[in-house]
């Protein structure tokens, strides 16, 4: 059995972006994102026209640690994630 020990001080891979940034952590063929985001930040506004996109089409998981934040899908359904605690 292999122990990988992997933290966010020191990701794989980041990126940087208006009002937010993305840190990246890969181990065992799967991907871990950790997310950042400054009051106002809209993915649609500050990073989408960056892509070529209007909303972002990747399926993925969230676990809010901290904040609130609003998604809003194309057909309109719009739900708030919060920590556990709020």
């Amino acid at each position: 059995m292999k122990i990988e020990v992997k933290r966010f001080d020191s990701p794989d891979g980041s990126r940087i972006f208006s009002k937010g940034k993305f840190e990246l952590l890969s181990t065992g063929g799967m991907t871990v994102g950790r997310a950042s985001y400054a009051p106002g930040w809209k993915w649609s506004e500050h990073v989408g026209p960056s892509v070529g996109e209007k909303s972002y089409k990747v399926e993925h998981v969230c676990m809010e640690l901290s904040g609130r934040a609003m998604i809003v899908m194309d057909d309109g359904t719009q739900v708030e994630v919060k920590p556990a605690s709020s």
